[in-house]
């Protein structure tokens, strides 16, 4: 079982439903319904009683009355902490796609905490946006503000990398170079937008262009049925139990069945993104030295003939 903070469950009065009837409002952005219940938060990630996550009992408070779907208020459970795995655009990769809803935490060298809630799972890295309007961006320090979707535009959520002519990184609302909030490939950079119309939202922080101190990420829901079978290559139903130690990359449609089917955090995460680009395992420069008398063998094809 993970670590939990039960201090994070302590403000119980009111845990019980207050929503004695659903909403009017037909659309999926800015749904108004507000469900009073606090998440348990599972830590276990971390692997050690010295490091402390970003989000506080009181910045938990406050997230989790801006939620409209109770499913998303159970158990947080924290899946990339820079502090425990680095500031690595490719383990953040690795531990957050296709985990479901997601909670992006940043905090900048300058004391603010901020960032973004992603509805739906991030994907394979691509150029393209997706997500639903249940996304939204918010600032937790020095001031809480909340900025929801408006229905303007669909770009909810970015996740690229490796591409010469677009940004490369993470990002949230807005346009390429515009964001709403985005992350660099490095995660050393960040920039939030003086407004975005994505989510009628202001700059996030004191300053458009920020240095990144700390990144969590939290998920608050289990993938869909469709994005289990995408991340793993199965279809049982049963199966889906994620938590952050057993619940890893087996297959990115099949491209690692050949290298004995599972992927590890420990895998090299150069190869694995690069596997997911389909770029045969390994980023330029970073390719496994070949023996000068097997040179003209290519390396992953056997020459012997059957």
């Amino acid at each position: 079982m993970g670590n939990y903070l039960e201090s994070a469950t302590t403000p119980t009065t009111n845990s019980t439903k207050t929503t004695n009837s659903p909403t009017t409002n037909s659309s999926n952005i800015n749904n108004t319904e507000i469900i009073k219940k606090i998440p348990k938060l599972d830590i276990s990630c971390l692997q050690s009683t010295s490091f402390e996550p970003l989000l506080t009992n009181n910045y938990l408070s406050q997230l989790s009355s801006e939620f409209v779907k109770e499913e998303w208020l159970n158990c947080w459970t924290l899946i990339f902490s820079s502090l425990r795995h680095g500031k690595s655009f490719h383990r953040f990769c690795t531990q957050c796609t296709f985990r479901g809803p997601t909670i992006i935490l940043v905090k900048d060298t300058k004391g603010a905490v901020f960032g973004a809630f992603a509805s739906d799972s991030w994907k394979n890295p691509q150029s393209s946006w997706y997500g639903n309007g249940n996304c939204f961006l918010f600032s937790l320090a020095p001031e809480f503000k909340v900025y929801k979707a408006t229905g303007y535009n669909d770009h909810y959520m970015y996740l690229n990398f490796d591409k010469e002519m677009l940004p490369n990184g993470v990002g949230i609302g807005g346009q390429h170079f515009y964001f709403g909030l985005f992350l660099d490939n490095h995660f050393e950079k960040g920039n939030s937008s003086a407004s975005c119309s994505t989510f009628a939202s202001k700059c996030l922080t004191s300053d458009q262009h920020f240095d990144i101190d700390e990144v969590e990420v939290w998920s608050v829901n289990l993938p869909t049925q469709e994005e289990y079978e995408e991340m793993t290559g199965e279809s049982d139903n049963s199966k889906r139990i994620l938590d952050p130690v057993t619940r890893q990359f087996r297959s990115v449609k099949n491209t690692t069945k050949n290298r004995g089917g599972i992927l590890t955090n420990e895998d090299n995460p150069d190869k694995f993104i690069s596997e997911l680009l389909g770029k045969g395992g390994w980023s330029h420069g970073l390719e496994p030295e070949i023996n000068a008398t097997n040179s003209t063998t290519n390396p992953t094809t056997n020459s012997t003939t059957n």
